[in-house]
């Protein structure tokens, strides 16, 4: 059963101009979005090695070589996504912990579950009339 979506609410999303999401297809390789993992050690571009593995929980998957130094469950990390033409415009973060490894004979799959995001591609005023 979806909820009711009132009036008031549909008003203040309007005043709001808040877009409703979507899927977006991406040509392969995409060139809009860097995305990095970023810890307690050296960040690491995983624009093209991350994939969304659940939704409930939100789980994100990337894949780690065996020799290189991987997140451990007590770091809280940092899924950042840049706008490919201005590096320096960030568009959002997600805030990821550890869930689980799955290890393979040459690398580990890592899998990451959502503790939190900040959204900085709209206001924070829209944002909290959205979620109002």
């Amino acid at each position: 059963m979806t909820p009711l979506v009132t009036p008031a609410k549909r008003l203040l999303l309007r005043l709001a101009g808040y877009p409703r999401y979507g899927p977006v297809a991406l040509d392969d390789p995409q060139d809009a979005v860097e995305v990095w993992l970023r810890g307690p050690t050296e960040p690491k571009n995983i624009t093209r090695n991350n994939v969304i593995a659940a939704l409930r929980p939100f789980t994100i998957g990337v894949m780690f070589h065996r020799n290189e130094s991987q997140p451990q469950a007590d770091h809280l990390l940092r899924l950042s996504m840049h706008d490919r033409r201005t590096p320096q415009q960030l568009l959002g973060v997600l805030l990821l912990r550890l869930a689980r490894i799955i290890e393979l004979p040459e690398h580990r799959f890592c899998l990451f579950e959502l503790d939190g995001s900040e959204n900085l591609c709209v206001s924070s005023l829209s944002l909290r009339l959205y979620y109002l």
